[in-house]
């Protein structure tokens, strides 16, 4: 018995002193050989006062077996004080017996029985919950706790312990019911598991033992039930299951299941409920009063461990929870939520399951109200081309726009524009109209672009790189009357004979469009700002991509919005950085526009090479950037390796895909602290919605995409359409001045563009996003991921089942599936799953991927390609009939062992991979596809300029592709260096001859 005297302390100082050493016990290991499992001490805190401490290791012990220690120790300290026997009622079994019994059971038909029954009930289940975390999940060993209580009135309490009883259920059960749905509300999971601790006493004469009996039960629910009625006798039903299969040990279950073990959280639940009934909390013998004392020093064995003490008082509800994990004010929500479900359930058992209310009405209104509190008056008609005309107003002589050496004053940009819109309009282009725009980077495309919005129409970007396939669809489906094409390649195509094609290039410009009038041109009876102003197409899950059609109110809306909330308005060098075709790029034209700024642009050349664009950056003074996370991440790297700051860099705006804040872009913002980043968030349908500034100080975790833009309103609803409650997942739905009209394909809009009734805002036209978001404690929204099979890929929007789509379309293909999956080395790529016709199932895996990617290239857009084509014998699916996609294997790289480089070439480019890749050299194998290791197509051309420039030689993307491991590449670096060696000598030769002649 260890003693700790604190008599002579002040009441402050025995507090503070009490705690620590409580604290400084509970964490203190014991020592498994000794075989001691117990410690016991006293706090001396006055005469005749103090405080006892039991502790016991949980393999010898449990929370019954507390009990019996505590009323033993009573019972003999009683006894022994009053002079009384000391002995105990004698026990019929030891622990032991019981040991023995296990073993015993263990070995026997009804364990078998018992298993077969796990292991079909968890057959699929969750691993991990999907309860959103405050702070990231990390591996450690012990887990920092915390404790809030939270009681139950004792009118709700009777009324539970009355309704559980009308329904023949326990009340343990009904708790559980309602905690099952307030983590499926939270997490936007049907699939919910839960542990659940029981005595496991199965004879009368275990009761009285110490040791440890207590088994856990792992409760797996699903609330996709239709009825109140219908969802609780489920899970009596699961109740009762379990219990009639309690047996098996919860160690043995999970050995058992091969149940992947993490020191990041415990096997098959990290939840855990527990119902106590109180009991007598003091206890007096003669002239000494036992009564328990708390302890606040709290270890969390798991994510959140509720228990639940009934008593004659009400319900207590204890909520402990990893404070590594979770915040206490996201607690407390999750407690507040806990009553209201528990209340909605018994005065509405009649109702539907998803109409159970769980909302406080104060919470309502936030919701509803404050959160989208984002009305604002712009003053403004809101037309694109207006922004960039005040521009010219303001300051004529100002450089609009720079390219190649040559640069446009704002009014001579705006002269040619008009031209353009002159000669659109007198050819019979009318308002609305599209016009396809197949240009260049560079003056043309701005030209375009501004010339197109002036004259009333819309333009829509055809990228000449695109398949003929997939170009040829986007013509059919826009039946276009106007196509502006700088290099003829539309010409191509199979074309109405009512579209007139006009060679648009520089040429074209200076004469053709010379005679046609400079000035602006008045539109104010023809233009509003839900005047349709382009369309951009990105992929769908049809097999076909979508148009999109956008007006001119998103765009001025959105630069408005961020003058006025974000304060930019400086005019500043921007670098002309995104393709046409993808909607930021009119983010960067008219946020450029707004303030007067100078566009910088790039050949396509100079951006596909990110090798040079920190010089780039360097060299033009950029000031302003619109870049894609991966770039960011890219030219972060480019910048913290050389040492070296962009000293004229203020602004940096990320979109495209979600942006994660590592280490080395945190670094970046250190060293760049006159430069702000925005994280911009929303779908094309919309444009940007949502903005958030990072502040450097941080890293490791996905950046906030942010609170609304002006004139936007948000609405996270659930999968039945209801309000989700506060920090919960849940699915985003837009509305406001950022929707776009629809898509040119009008049969596509319904399910995704809605007119309804919108809460106390009237009828509204909502956008559904199909992108999960919860709410974060200061309002701003994080972004979770997908409902359905799009990803984002390099800022490309990409629906997996187009890829799926196109695929079942090859003769050879049987069925497939495309997953977005992250590899062992942690990079994401696109990997197709192909079962093929068994007529070629005996053609080698690397024959048929290699035709399937050809087969793909001629249809799909590069950033579609999947990176690896797993060939297997069948899909499997799971218990639903399902594809089991969370069991697909991860594709085997090429040979089992790391190979190393076997001569120069191979350790130079091995090495070379290792840095553009970001992959440690020792795990790289001679034999590793490229694109396993990560090799996406943003890095591609990077990747091709580098080892061209290292190696002297002309290596083209194509090259790469056939040749994409370091093996392969090794030779073909060799062959190409055999013939320009050739070359170079025969080049040698020839010039000796000539110079003799002479």
């Amino acid at each position: 018995l260890s003693l700790h005297d604190l008599s002579n302390l002040q009441a402050g100082e025995k507090e503070s002193e009490i705690a620590e050493l409580v604290a400084r016990d509970k964490l203190k290991p014991f020592n498994l050989e000794q075989g001691i499992m117990l410690r016991a001490g006293y706090i001396l805190l006055d005469k005749g006062k103090g405080i006892l401490l039991f502790n016991i290791h949980h393999i010898a012990s449990d929370g019954w077996s507390m009990r019996i220690l505590n009323n033993e120790f009573i019972t003999y300290y009683g006894n022994i004080s009053q002079g009384k026997n000391d002995d105990l009622v004698p026990l019929n079994l030891q622990y032991s017996d019981y040991a023995h019994w296990q073993r015993s059971w263990l070995s026997g038909a009804r364990f078998d029985k018992q298993l077969n029954y796990w292991q079909k009930q968890l057959d699929g289940a969750p691993a991990i919950h999907d309860l959103p975390l405050d702070f990231p999940r990390l591996e450690q060993t012990v887990r920092p706790g915390a404790m809030i209580k939270h009681c139950l009135t004792v009118p709700l309490s009777k009324q539970l312990r009355l309704f559980a009883q009308q329904h023949k259920m326990t009340p343990f059960m009904l708790l559980h019911s309602a905690l099952s749905l307030l983590i499926s509300k939270h997490s936007n999971s049907s699939d919910v598991v839960i542990g659940a601790p029981v005595a496991n006493r199965i004879q009368r004469d275990f009761e009285p033992l110490i040791g440890f009996f207590a088994n856990t039960l792992v409760l797996r629910v699903d609330t996709t039930k239709e009825s109140v009625t219908e969802y609780l006798s489920h899970v009596k039903h699961v109740h009762n299951e379990a219990q009639t299969h309690q047996d098996i040990p919860f160690e043995k279950l999970v050995e058992l299941c091969n149940v992947t073990r993490s020191t990041m959280h415990t096997p098959l639940f990290q939840i855990l409920l527990s119902m106590n009934t109180a009991g007598q909390s003091k206890h007096s013998i003669a002239d000494v009063t036992f009564s328990p004392v708390e302890s606040e020093a709290y270890v969390s064995k798991f994510d959140l461990d509720i228990s639940v003490e009934d008593s004659e008082l009400g319900m207590e509800v204890a909520w402990l929870y990893d404070t590594s994990l979770f915040t206490a004010k996201h607690i407390r929500l999750l407690s507040e939520h806990f009553e209201h479900l528990l209340e909605g359930i018994i005065h509405n058992k009649a109702s539907t399951l998803d109409a159970l209310p769980m909302l406080s009405e104060q919470e309502y209104v936030k919701l509803t109200e404050t959160l989208n509190d984002t009305a604002f008056d712009n003053g403004t008609k809101g037309l694109i081309h207006q922004l960039f005309e005040k521009s010219v107003q303001a300051a004529p002589e100002q450089i609009a726009m720079e390219f190649q050496g040559m640069k446009l004053s704002y009014s001579e940009l705006n002269e040619q524009a008009n031209r353009l819109a002159h000669y659109l309009q007198a050819q019979g282009l009318v308002g609305d109209m599209p016009v396809g725009l197949c240009v260049e980077r560079g003056f043309v495309m701005v030209i375009g672009i501004l010339g197109i919005l002036k004259a009333g129409g819309a333009y829509v970007p055809l990228d000449s790189n695109l398949p003929e396939v997939r170009l040829q669809y986007m013509l059919n489906e826009l039946k276009l009357t106007f196509v502006l094409d700088q290099n003829d390649k539309m010409r191509a195509l199979d074309l109405p004979d009512t579209c007139k094609v006009i060679t648009f290039d520089n040429g074209f410009v200076e004469t053709q469009l010379s005679t046609y009038s400079s000035a602006n041109l008045v539109t104010e009876n023809t233009q509003r700002d839900d005047s349709l102003a382009y369309i951009l197409y990105t992929s769908g899950s049809t097999g076909q991509p979508k148009g999109i059609k956008q007006t001119h109110r998103t765009i001025s809306n959105l630069i408005y919005s961020q003058a006025y909330s974000e304060n930019i308005t400086k005019p500043l060098r921007t670098l002309q950085f995104t393709p046409y075709t993808f909607d930021v790029s009119i983010q960067e034209l008219a946020t450029c526009w707004f303030t007067g700024s100078c566009l910088v642009g790039i050949s396509a050349e100079t951006k596909r090479d990110l090798n040079t664009l920190s010089n780039v950056l360097l060299s033009e003074n950029i000031e302003r950037l619109f870049i894609p996370p991966a770039v960011l991440q890219f030219i972060a790297e480019q910048i913290i390796d050389a040492g070296i700051t962009l000293p004229k860099l203020r602004e940096i705006y990320s979109a495209g895909e979600e942006l994660v804040i590592t280490p080395v872009i945190d670094a970046f913002l250190g060293v760049h602290p006159t430069c702000r980043l925005w994280n911009c968030y929303g779908p094309t349908e919309t444009h940007v919605v949502t903005m958030a500034e990072i502040v450097h100080g941080k890293s490791g975790y996905s950046a906030s995409i942010g609170r609304p833009v002006n004139n936007t309103e948000l609405y996270l609803l659930d999968k039945q359409g209801n309000l989700a409650p506060f920090g919960a997942v849940a699915e985003l739905y837009l509305a406001g001045d950022g929707v776009a009209l629809g898509y040119v394909n009008v049969n596509l809009d319904k399910g995704r563009f809605i007119e309804q009734q919108v809460f106390s805002h009237g009828n509204r036209k909502l956008y559904r996003t199909g992108d999960l978001v919860r709410y974060c404690e200061d309002g701003s929204l994080t972004f979770i991921g997908r409902v359905d099979e799009q990803v984002s890929i390099n800022g490309f929007r990409v629906e997996l089942g187009e890829i799926e789509q196109q695929l079942s379309t090859f003769d050879k293909v049987n069925t497939c599936v495309v997953m977005y999956r992250e590899s062992d080395l942690g990079f994401k790529r696109l990997i197709a799953y192909i079962v093929v016709k068994e007529a070629y199932k005996n053609e080698s895996q690397d024959a048929l991927s290699n035709e399937f990617a050809t087969a793909l290239a001629g249809v799909l857009p590069s950033y579609m390609h999947p990176s690896v084509y797993v060939i297997l014998d069948q899909l499997l699916l799971n218990a639903n009939g399902k594809i089991d996609k969370k069991n697909l294997p991860q594709p085997e790289s090429r040979g089992s062992q790391i190979i190393a480089p076997s001569n120069e070439i191979e350790e130079q480019l091995l090495s070379a991979m290792s840095s553009l890749l970001g992959v440690d050299e020792q795990y790289i194998s001679v034999t590793n596809s490229f694109f396993e290791l990560g090799l996406s197509s943003l890095k591609l051309f990077s990747c091709v300029n580098y080892i061209n420039k290292e190696f002297a030689l002309t290596l083209t993307v194509a090259d790469l592709y056939k040749n994409n491991t370091v093996q392969l590449l090794a030779g073909k670096i060799k062959e190409l260096s055999l013939v320009s060696n050739m070359l170079t000598n025969d080049n040698d030769q020839m010039s000796f001859l000539e110079d003799g002649e002479i």
